[in-house]
């Protein structure tokens, strides 16, 4: 059936359009290619698009995230994130797996889209039936007082939740935890609402407070400290960055000592690492391989060669 009518998003994230097929069904296109096929009934595509925003902000909200927080993992700018959740634009079509499994929500669920359930046989108790999440097969560590599920913004104020630890043997697919996490490697994302110990993290990691892992092959965002590997994407922390090389930028409180940095390099004190493909902006003394970017330090700057401009109290050539 030809399409009836075609609506293309004219931000540069949005490279999808959606198509009418007829008056109750839609498709998701990438290309010529169709990604994604719902039912609108009587609504219209931009009222679906207005869903989806809403829909954006409000598991954000839920999973206590900043919109900040939620670029990082998705390694686009805030401005993006704020235009999806005013329903300006929508995201890439790539991204959108990214966010349902950042959420723990299914497709069907980020698209407002209810799915038939098939009667059930036997009857779910009321505790199971009403858990904030969708049943996504990832790893979920809560708290419940009596018959009330704690959620991550009341942990620290609970005695018990303090001296709580999700513990976790064997290869996992994705863990949310309302504290600390401790497992071995993760195929997905790892998000806690205290520390986080564990190997290889084939995602995103994000903690309440430290972060001690492994390699790392998405972003990391700390409260505190990062301690950890190589990490293909970019690196956020409250306070202090000690990891291998990092492919990404690179944000911290305090110190950084690392490798090889592929993106720019901002810290509140001192920087140790190898060469920088980006600029560098820290409060005390940079000491680090060669820079291909401008240098800011509030101390003294000893490294190879710098692409850009310095500003520092002395420079020290190696």
């Amino acid at each position: 059936m030809k399409a009836r009518k075609s609506l293309k998003m004219g931000d540069p994230t949005c490279s999808w359009k959606g198509v009418f097929v007829d008056s109750t069904t839609a498709r998701l296109l990438f290309g010529k290619e169709c990604i994604y096929t719902f039912y609108v009934a009587t609504k219209k595509l931009e009222e679906k698009e207005m869903d989806l925003g809403n829909k954006i902000a409000t598991y954000r909200k839920e999973k206590n995230m900043t919109q900040e927080q939620l670029a990082v993992l998705l390694n686009v700018s805030n401005q993006a994130v704020s235009k999806w959740e005013a329903s300006q634009c929508c995201p890439d079509v790539t991204l959108l797996p990214q966010l349902a499994d950042i959420f723990g929500v299914t497709m069907d669920a980020l698209f407002g889209r209810a799915v038939a359930q098939p009667p059930q046989v036997v009857a779910v108790p009321r505790e199971k039936s009403t858990l904030p999440w969708e049943d996504d097969g990832a790893l979920h560590a809560v708290l419940y007082v009596g018959h009330t599920l704690i959620g991550e913004n009341d942990v620290d104020g609970k005695e018990a939740a303090s001296r709580i630890t999700f513990e976790y043997e064997g290869p996992a697919l994705n863990v949310y935890s309302a504290f600390s996490v401790e497992c071995e490697d993760v195929e997905g994302n790892v998000a806690a609402g205290t520390n986080v110990d564990c190997g290889d993290v084939e995602g995103n990691v994000v903690a309440g407070t430290n972060v001690d892992c492994s390699d790392v092959e998405g972003n990391v965002v700390a409260g505190t400290e990062v301690s950890c590997g190589d990490v293909e994407g970019n690196v956020t922390a409250g306070t202090c960055v000690s990891c291998g090389d990092i492919e990404g930028a690179v944000e911290a409180g305090t110190d950084v000592n690392c490798g090889d940095v592929e993106g720019d390099t901002k810290c509140g004190g001192s920087l140790n690492c190898g060469d920088i493909n980006g600029d560098v902006e820290c409060s005390m003394n940079v000491n680090c391989g060669d820079i291909e970017g401008d240098v800011s330090a509030g101390m003294n700057v000893t490294c190879g060669d710098i692409d850009g401009n310095v500003s520092a109290t002395a420079v020290i050539r190696q």
